[in-house]
């Protein structure tokens, strides 16, 4: 509702976005904004392919495959982008704290870490199972 809002909004002021070195609060909201482009690529990516398979019958050529393979990246980079700003939000950061403990830090970065080594695995195993 609050993207709509800014993006459709003639009169928004931009100014809180200019520097972040001044404010963080730009941070979530550019965050989000990926994860929706990301998403929105997939979606197109995925309408595109279901667009050449339902004229030419073919999903066996290597363009169709690599086209499959970037709408999961794209797909993967978006829910990446969501959990961390779920986890980001959960723990209150940029709502009731400017900063995050350094050990609720290595916490958030060590389950990316892994949150990212399994999602990478399983996009792996899809495509290698998908042929």
């Amino acid at each position: 509702m609050f993207v709509s809002f800014v993006l459709l909004n003639d009169k928004y002021d931009d100014s809180i976005c200019l520097d972040l070195s001044k404010t963080k609060s730009c941070l979530i909201i550019k965050f989000y904004l990926i994860s929706i482009f990301c998403s929105w690529l997939n979606s197109l990516i995925s309408f595109i392919l279901s667009l050449v398979f339902a004229l030419t019958g073919n999903n066996q050529t290597i363009l169709y495959k690599l086209f499959v393979f970037f709408a999961r990246f794209f797909d993967f980079i978006a829910q990446i982008l969501f959990l961390l700003i779920l986890i980001l939000s959960a723990k209150g950061y940029l709502i009731i704290r400017i900063q995050l403990k350094t050990k609720t830090m290595l916490i958030i970065k060590f389950l990316m870490i892994l949150y990212i080594i399994l999602q990478i695995i399983i996009l792996i195993l899809i495509t290698i199972v998908s042929q």
